[in-house]
């Protein structure tokens, strides 16, 4: 046989083989995603009556730098958490970005601290709703409210200031649009309403899977 013939055969045979893998790959992190958690929810913290700004690049997740795979903001946004592991609790996604949450105390990732007392008092509501602070796993389209002050705050306007943009997220508010593409790492190259899968991802599969 030629043997331009039989190089042009191992080509067109090696694309075929690389294809079909490629293909199984990527039918099997479609499967492993559709399994995959990922809540969404929005959140906002005050302490005396300021709320904290998480926008900020130091609180941020982004490809190759994740605060926690399993919880986490990104893309600059400060107002919406995302979830991706089942009993991650809203106490671990403060813990990730450096503060800390017990049943009396805040405190934040510069060490002030605020603990109830006999004058302040830390609150938390999901929905409008008091809640059990450390324990509590964030649910699709929540809206949860951390606050720590005297009897005399205005709750119902901190309650009122929560964002519900989560819904974009999750795509049950399609009027509003589509979420842009998310870019937090590999926990984030998939959303529910909009499938990703990234060549980084189809590799790893291949070589994992099938070598």
């Amino acid at each position: 046989m030629n043997k331009k013939v039989v190089i042009a055969v191992t080509i067109i045979a090696l694309i075929a083989i690389i294809g079909y893998r490629v293909q199984l790959a990527i039918e099997g992190v479609d499967q492993r995603y559709n399994t995959e958690v990922h809540v969404h929810a929005d959140f906002a913290v005050y302490m005396n009556g300021n709320k904290l700004d998480f926008s900020q690049t130091e609180y941020q997740s982004s490809v190759g730098q994740e605060k926690d795979e399993d919880v986490h903001l990104h893309d600059g946004d400060g107002k919406v958490v995302h979830r991706h592991a089942e009993g991650v609790t809203f106490a671990q996604f403060l813990k990730s970005i450096g503060y800390e949450l017990t049943s009396d105390c805040f405190t934040t990732d510069t060490n002030e601290q605020y603990c109830t007392n006999a004058s302040s008092t830390l609150a938390f509501y999901v929905n409008g709703n008091p809640a059990d602070k450390t324990i509590y796993i964030p649910q699709e389209e929540d809206r949860i409210l951390l606050t720590y002050g005297s009897a005399d705050s205005d709750i119902k306007s901190q309650l009122a200031s929560i964002t519900d943009e989560s819904c974009i997220h999750t795509g049950s508010c399609p009027e509003r649009g589509v979420a842009t593409a998310e870019s937090c790492g590999l926990t984030c190259d998939v959303t529910l309403s909009n499938q990703k899968i990234t060549l980084k991802e189809v590799v790893t599969f291949v070589f994992l899977n099938h070598y």
